[in-house]
Formats: C-alpha cells, structure tokens, sequence
C-alpha cells in the first residue's frame, strides 16, 4: 500500500554518551514525534572506546550508563512549556514566592515573563532495539522459559511502557521452491501503557523489492473487528459502505491501493470497533 512521506528523518551520529544526550534534549524539547534507539547492544562507551583490545573490559560502563539515561529520559517526558510571544521552547523558571512554591517563567529567547504560561503535552515516542541472545542449558540439557533473553542494564527493562519480541517465522514461497518472502511474528510481552498484553500477531516481508505487505496487514485486521466480512465464494463486503461486493482477495487488496479516501473511513472504522477511538496522530 503505498504511503506518502510524512515530515522528516534526521539521523543522530557520534559517540554513544553524546547520542543519548541529543536525545534526551530533542525529547525535552519535544522536536520529533518518533525517536528509534538501534540498538543498545552495539553501544561503545567512552570507556571501552578508550581500552585496547588486551585490557580487562569495564563490564559494567553500558548498563550504567543505561541506566542513567532512562532516569534522564523519564524526566524529560514533563509538559513542554512554550513562550507565548515567539514560540520558543523550553522556558527557564525560578522560585519567585518560596512559602507557596510559585514559579515565574522568562524566555531566553525574547525576554517574555510571566507565571502561567501554556503547556502542552509531550509526544514523543521512543522505540528501542535489543537484540537476543540464546540461552544455555542446563547441566540436565533442559531449557525453561523461552530459549532466548534481552541481556543490559534492568533499568531499561523498568522503563518499557510496551515490550514487543519480533522473530522469524515460515518463508513465503513463489512455487514451493524460490524463497521471496518471510512471516514476521510479534508478541506483546509487557504493556502498561493502554496496550493489551499477551497480543501476538504477524506480517509479511517480501525480499524484492524490500517491503511489508501492508495491504494484507491492513485488510487481516478490518475482517478481525468485522469492519470488512469475508463471504463464502471469496466475496469481500464492507457492510458500513454503500458498494458492491468484490469478488476475490486480489480484487479487494487492488481496492485498498487505489483508493486512499476508503482507507481512511476503514481505519476510522476500524479504532471504533477496536474501542481506540481516542487514539490520534499527528
């Protein structure tokens, strides 16, 4: 399906200490609505930067400064603060009355002072990579849980709002023979942020050219909440729309790329009967 790009992507480069401070600045200052770590396992500290490949390794220096970042991170998700003469954003505050802990903002930018200035809501996301690793059995050659964990600093593991483990599933075949694709299966494994967890599912990848199969995605999910019916004979109705049945899968995947309007009022449809009505983007 093909999608029209949205805004813009900025790429943050150098060292690692310094990358995660840009980002906790551009979250502070709430500048991008989507932030993705990758990956915290192949973060180099200044630390081991600095060792030569003889020296015993400061095993310790990525989860501490792991850890120190999402204290940072969490803190930086408060109410952005926006001068109401030129914009500018974050304001700097002080005590103004210590015995009822009133606060007085000023902008740096263009001198504005004032005590109540607007707020408004952070909405920053941020979505980090761990890679797994497998684990070792025991002695008794057994393995408990699953056979793979997400190694690093617990912090981060306190952190998550949402957990989501993705792996490979079976390959998609052109013949029973030429490999052109593969399923990719997500589960939810934490959830405290309006997310149900224990919710699986999966997509298709298709290696050539790279590229999820959204159309099939988005099509799987409008017959799962009954937004689109699939009829026996292979007919497709969408009972919330005036128009013909289509006949055929093909034919009803054709229909979601050519017509963008319908895609809309389907995805409308479809946080409605998902009860995520409230659920918005920018």
């Amino acid at each position: 399906m093909n999608v029209e790009k949205v805004g813009t992507f900025h790429i943050f480069e150098g060292p690692s200490e310094n990358v995660l401070d840009g980002i906790v600045e551009a979250t502070r200052h709430n500048v991008f609505q989507f932030i993705g770590v990758d990956s915290w396992d192949s973060m180099l500290t200044y630390q081991e930067d600095e060792a030569e490949l003889g020296d015993v390794p400061q095993v310790a220096s990525p989860a501490t400064l792991q850890t120190k970042w999402s204290k940072k991170i969490m803190d930086s998700f408060n109410p952005i603060f926006r001068c109401p003469d030129c914009g500018f954003a974050p304001l700097s505050k002080e005590v103004t009355k210590y015995e009822t802990m009133k606060f007085g903002w000023q902008c740096p930018h263009c001198k504005w002072k004032g005590l109540d200035p607007p707020a408004e809501v952070n909405e920053t996301s941020i979505y980090c990579i761990r890679q797994v690793r497998a684990k070792i059995m025991t002695s008794g050659g057994k393995m408990y849980g699953r056979p793979y964990d997400a190694k690093g600093a617990h912090s981060l593991r306190h952190a998550n709002h949402v957990r989501t483990s993705v792996h490979q599933g079976q390959y998609i075949k052109e013949k029973n023979t030429t490999k052109i694709g593969k399923e990719i299966a997500w589960d939810i494994t934490k959830a405290k942020s309006g997310a149900k967890e224990g919710a699986t599912g999966k997509f298709d990848l298709y290696f050539n050219p790279l590229e999820v199969d959204v159309a099939s995605d988005f099509l799987a999910v409008c017959i799962k909440y009954g937004v689109i019916n699939q009829l026996s004979g292979g007919w497709y109705e969408i009972p919330e729309v005036e128009m013909d049945n289509v006949r055929s899968k093909n034919a009803m995947l054709d229909m979601l790329e050519r017509e963008p309007e319908l895609r809309e009022v389907l995805r409308e449809l479809v946080y409605i009967k998902a009860d995520l009505a409230h659920v918005r983007f920018r």
